[in-house]
């Protein structure tokens, strides 16, 4: 049976895997991807090991403003995306 819910967080994973492999060779780690509007004028953010996994290992986490996919372009919505995942790419792998 397909869901909402499996249709939008199947998107969200597919997408993040795409751009994950074009523009990061595939070297950020897995996430979870959320929806959230809690930051009401935030289109998405990211939070390093935000969540523990069912090994207790942390995972971070993207977080995307479900009321903005609605009213953005799809363009947009993935360059939020991007931007969120260049964040986890300076967490992982940039020099602070």
């Amino acid at each position: 049976m397909t869901t909402p819910t499996l249709i939008e967080y199947g998107a969200l994973q597919r997408a993040f895997d795409h751009l994950n492999a074009e523009l990061f060779r595939g070297e950020l780690p897995q996430c979870l991807i959320t929806l959230d509007n809690n930051r009401a004028s935030s289109v998405g953010y990211f939070q390093r090991a935000r969540f523990s996994n069912a090994d207790g290992e942390k995972v971070d986490c993207i977080a995307l403003n479900p009321g903005y996919l609605g009213v953005r372009s799809l363009l947009d919505s993935l360059s939020t995306l991007a931007h969120e995942m260049v964040h986890a790419w300076q967490a992982h792998f940039g020099k602070e």
